[in-house]
């Protein structure tokens, strides 16, 4: 018998390794054109200028602590959320 209901679809699984100092997650809702998600590694939050962000994203995002989200501007509500899921820029190595 077939559990349909009990199957989810696994979009990635894995581990992100880079030596860039900051990486973010973004996130793509249903509220956005398509739904998806992206992650970008960089030495300064100017990396997130590759994926399309606007400059106020980039000086909101550059604030955050690590694991904290914001709602990106967008003409939707919700659209695009930012995880800042690593920040080394200023521990001592």
């Amino acid at each position: 018998m077939k559990r349909e209901e009990m199957i989810t679809e696994n979009l990635a699984i894995g581990l992100l390794e880079t030596d860039k100092k900051l990486v973010y997650g973004l996130l793509n809702t249903a509220n956005y054109d398509v739904m998806g998600y992206v992650f970008v590694a960089g030495d300064t939050p100017e990396c997130l200028y590759e994926v399309g962000c606007w400059e106020e994203d980039i000086e909101k995002a550059d604030m955050m602590k690590v694991g904290e989200t914001m709602v990106a501007e967008w003409t939707a509500d919700r659209a695009i959320i930012i995880v800042k899921m690593k920040d080394e820029r200023f521990e001592a190595k």
